[in-house]
C-alpha cells in the first residue's frame, strides 16, 4: 500500500508539472536534418525538455512513404497547427525516398530507418540472453550431459552429446541457466535468466542420444546446458519514445551486465512486463529508494524520493523487461522505484 502511495504522489506531481510547461527547448531551431548514426532519442532531445513526450507532437507527413519512419537526410521541422507545435518530416532525404528503376520499384529498406536507441548498445540483449517465465522449462529442457573423449567441455566444431530431443528441429540454442528473478516484497518468481552460450546442429540419434555440432560458440559448452528452440523474437527498434498507457509502479531488479549498480546506457532489468502492458519504447522515471540509519536511535528511515534518471523498455517479457537507462544524474540501484514520467 505505502509503495502505491508514493508511486502515485510522484506520478500526480510529475503531471502537474508537466502540464504547465512547455514540452519545448528554448531557443531550438525550427529544423533538424537528421544525420547517419543519430537515434530518435537523440532527435528528440534536440527539441524536446523530455524526449519521451516525442510521440504526443510526432505528425505523419501524409504525402510522404513510410511518413511514421525516419531516414538519415530527412528534415524534421517544428511546425504549428492551431496554435500547437507539432514534429514532422518536412523534406524527405535520399535515404528514405523511392526510386523507380524500370521495370523494377526498389524502396529503402526499413533496416536503414534510424532507430530510437543505438543498436550496438542492446544488441547482445536482443538476441542472446532471455528470461524464461517458469523454472521448469529450463529445468525440464534437453540438456548435454557428455562431450567425444571425455573432455569436460566443448567449442565451435566440437560435437556434444545431449539427453532428452523427441525431435529433429535441425537447429538449436544451447542455453545456461541464471539467476531466480523474484519481486522484492512477495517474492513471486518472475522469471530465471538464461544466457546463450552456443548454437548447435544436431547431426543425428540413436538410442536417445542427440549428437550437437556446437556452432557459434560464445563460451564454453559444459554439461548441465540446456538445448533450446530457438528464441523467435524479432527485434523492433523504430519504435517511438513515449510513456506508458497505463498508470505503472515497479523497481529495478537486476542489472543484467552484473553488480548492484547501473549508469547511463546500461541495460536493467524490472519488475513490469506484457502483463502490466508494457511495450518497447516506454519510458519510465527512475527515482532513489534509499534507507538510512539515524546513528543518535538507531532507527531506520526512507528519505524522500529523488528523480534519478529514466529507462527506456525495449524488450518486454511476461512478467519482467529489459531497459537501457537513457539518463542518470547518479547511479541506478537495485531497488531504486520506477513510474510515469
Amino acid at each position: 500500500m505505502r509503495r502505491t502511495v508514493i508511486a502515485t504522489s510522484l506520478l500526480l506531481l510529475t503531471f502537474f508539472v508537466s502540464a504547465n510547461e512547455s514540452p519545448l527547448r528554448g531557443g531550438v531551431d525550427g529544423s533538424y536534418t537528421v544525420k547517419k548514426g543519430d537515434t530518435l532519442w537523440k532527435v528528440a532531445e534536440y527539441f524536446l525538455r523530455s524526449p519521451w513526450r516525442w510521440q504526443e507532437l510526432w505528425m505523419s507527413n501524409p504525402h510522404i512513404r513510410n511518413p511514421h519512419l525516419i531516414f538519415p537526410g530527412d528534415i524534421i521541422s517544428l511546425v504549428y497547427i492551431d496554435g500547437q507545435p507539432k514534429l514532422t518530416v518536412s523534406r524527405r532525404g535520399d535515404v528514405g525516398r523511392t526510386f523507380k528503376l524500370s521495370p523494377k520499384i526498389r524502396t529503402t529498406p526499413i533496416e536503414k530507418a534510424i532507430p530510437a536507441i543505438s543498436i550496438s548498445l542492446i544488441n547482445k540483449f536482443l538476441r542472446t540472453d532471455r528470461v524464461f517465465l517458469l523454472e521448469e522449462e529450463l529445468s525440464r529442457a534437453p540438456y548435454i550431459f557428455a562431450f567425444p573423449n571425455d573432455r569436460i567441455a566443448g567449442s565451435t566444431g566440437d560435437l556434444a552429446y545431449s539427453k532428452g530431443l523427441d525431435v529433429t528441429r535441425g537447429r538449436y540454442e544451447i542455453v545456461r541457466p541464471g539467476q531466480e528473478i523474484r519481486e522484492p516484497f512477495t517474492k513471486e518468481l518472475l522469471g530465471v535468466m538464461g544466457y546463450k552460450v552456443a548454437e548447435a546442429d544436431i547431426k543425428k540419434m540413436e538410442r536417445g542420444v542427440g549428437v550437437l555440432k556446437i556452432t557459434g560458440a560464445q563460451m564454453a559448452v559444459k554439461k548441465g546446458d540446456r538445448v533450446m528452440d530457438k528464441d523467435t523474437f524479432t527485434p523492433v527498434t523504430t519504435f517511438f519514445p513515449k510513456s506508458p498507457y497505463t498508470s505503472v509502479d515497479g523497481k529495478v531488479l537486476a542489472v543484467v551486465s552484473g553488480g548492484k549498480k547501473a549508469g547511463k546506457y546500461d541495460t536493467v532489468i524490472i519488475s513490469l512486463g506484457e502483463r502490466d502492458k508494457m511495450r518497447p519504447g516506454d519510458v519510465l522515471s527512475i527515482y532513489e529508494s534509499k534507507v538510512v540509519e539515524d546513528t543518535a536511535t538507531r532507527e531506520k528511515h526512507r528519505i524522500p524520493s529523488r528523480e534519478l534518471g529514466m529507462v527506456m523498455i525495449y524488450r518486454p517479457f511476461e512478467k519482467v523487461s529489459y531497459g537501457i537507462v537513457m539518463s542518470a544524474m547518479e547511479d541506478v540501484q537495485i531497488g531504486d522505484f520506477l513510474t510515469n514520467p
